[in-house]
């Protein structure tokens, strides 16, 4: 399933480095071997300035026209098996632990991996989901091929925020 990004930036302080988002951003939502993957790609390093403070990635989604979002929400979970249901807690929102976000960055060989972080789902404005993950994300040198942040999350975890989602969907909030 893909969602167009409006918005992303992620800021590793402690790096030095952040990211956002290029012209053509964009979350994939799929699954490999039973776990499931937001990927935001189509993004762009960003040196920073020295400054203390934790990591954060934010991203936002523009809900598309209801019936089409509908459409591909129930469409991918009807393939990966996901039950939708209620969704959880306040109307606006959702609060999940993934078990794992990371970002590859090519240009310096670095894999920065959080595993035990959280990720806030919530109607930032209307029309408008952000997802936010923190937490404390460590540093590897590891090569690897593009840009990218990746958020892993088990099938009882993508399906509440699937399930999110479309709650929103219909209204249009």
């Amino acid at each position: 399933m893909l969602l167009a990004c409006s918005r992303v930036q992620a800021v590793f302080a402690g790096e030095r480095i952040g990211l956002e988002a290029g012209a053509a951003a964009q979350s994939v939502w799929d699954e490999h071997g039973g776990i499931f993957v937001v990927r935001l790609e189509g993004l762009v390093a960003v040196e920073l300035p020295a400054s203390p403070g934790e990591a954060r990635i934010t991203a936002e989604i523009k809900l598309a026209a209801a019936e089409s979002l509908i459409s591909q929400i129930k469409e991918f979970a009807a393939q990966q098996s996901l039950p939708l249901t209620a969704a959880p807690g306040p109307p606006g929102e959702l609060l999940v632990e993934p078990f794992l976000s990371a970002c590859h960055l090519p240009g310096r060989s670095l894999f920065l991996f959080c595993e035990a972080p959280q990720l806030q789902v919530r109607l930032a404005a209307p029309q408008t989901l952000e997802l936010m993950v923190t937490g404390s994300f460590q540093a590897r040198r590891v090569p690897c091929r593009e840009t990218d942040i990746i958020i892993h999350l088990r099938p009882g975890a993508m399906a509440q925020v699937l399930s999110f989602i479309l709650r929103l969907a219909p209204t249009g909030q």
